[in-house]
């Protein structure tokens, strides 16, 4: 456990290695890592943590399907990866979620690459934590999505994740950096920064 910041430690001028300003899950996560790393971190939170986009949000931790398209191999990896890291470490509140990609005659890419693309994503995410795409015959997709339209030959299934509670997470993460040694001020406004 590391020794935590105080608002005493931030007034004797001594600089900060890193200032997060916005305390929503993105910026809880950064403390984290930032404190964990064994950085002098400080998470400014102008309402309350988690109030915003967090608690607005779809609730997905995807690992970034849409980033292959475009190459990204590094970035889906580093998503696969945490998304496995949340799923370990959170089952309480991160469960895998199925997706359907439905082949419809309007649908962008033929179906031969949609399965390359999702064998690549299982092959990125090592097949950790949640299971590998599979194949849906007209038959099964319509078992599993009778509201699909009648053109839909077939598809696949996909797992990404979702949390349940985002803001719960969020208050971990921040509960987490605090320990680590990281200083979070909740209701703070961060007004001007004055550069060492």
């Amino acid at each position: 456990m590391g020794s935590e910041l105080t608002t005493r430690d931030l007034a004797s001028g001594e600089p900060l290695d890193l200032a997060i300003i916005g305390g929503g899950i993105n910026g809880a996560a950064i403390a984290r890592a930032a404190a964990a790393g064994g950085l002098r971190a400080a998470l400014f939170e102008a309402s309350d943590y988690g109030f915003g986009t967090t608690w607005r949000s779809t609730k997905l931790i995807h690992g970034g399907l849409r980033y292959l398209e475009h190459g990204d191999v590094g970035l889906v990896f580093e998503s696969l990866r945490e998304r496995a890291w949340l799923l370990q470490t959170r089952p309480y509140l991160v469960r895998p979620q199925r997706f359907l990609l439905p082949l419809l005659p309007w649908t962008r890419r033929p179906g031969w690459q949609l399965r390359i693309g999702l064998a690549a994503y299982d092959l990125l995410a090592l097949y950790r934590a949640v299971p590998p795409h599979r194949p849906l015959s007209r038959e099964r997709l319509r078992e599993l999505a009778p509201y699909l339209p009648g053109e839909a030959r077939g598809g696949f299934s996909f797992f990404d994740a979702r949390v349940i509670a985002p803001e719960r997470l969020t208050w971990e993460l921040v509960r987490e950096a605090r320990q680590l040694g990281a200083a979070t001020f909740n209701h703070t406004q961060v007004v001007s920064i004055a550069a060492p």
